[in-house]
């Protein structure tokens, strides 16, 4: 099996939730394989992962503490404070780095962000 039709499988396996679940985005229900089934990406994360299936990788926020972190990460991305750029990307007094992304809410048959998440610009997030 190669990890192209393991793709498509993963595809159909997901396109088997109800609508709802998938109006929540697929980092909400597809952040890692299915821990059941024989898809080749769950082979890959049994052989590179450590205990993905016990669900270590899980982390449950609460509402308040989601928001705050949101709006920790909004406020450093949308800051126009001058940082004076260090010669070494290993450098400990770069604790922190940050990759900027636009992404389409919605792409093909997949919402890739909650249907209902807030939108800045309306083709893109």
């Amino acid at each position: 099996m190669d990890l192209k039709a393991d793709l498509g499988k993963l595809n159909a396996h997901y396109l088997t939730l109800p609508e709802v679940e998938r109006e929540r985005g697929v980092m909400a229900f597809a952040h890692l394989p299915p821990k059941t089934g024989n898809f080749l990406t769950a082979q890959i994360y049994d052989r590179f992962g450590e205990h993905w299936r016990e669900g270590s990788y899980e982390v449950d926020l609460d509402p308040s503490a989601k928001k705050a972190l949101a709006d920790e990460i909004l406020a450093l991305t949308e800051s126009t404070e001058a940082v004076p750029t260090l010669d070494d990307p290993d450098d400990p007094r770069l604790n922190l780095r940050s990759l900027a992304r636009s992404v389409y809410k919605r792409k093909g048959s997949w919402w890739q962000l909650p249907k209902d998440f807030p939108e800045r610009n309306p083709d893109r997030v």
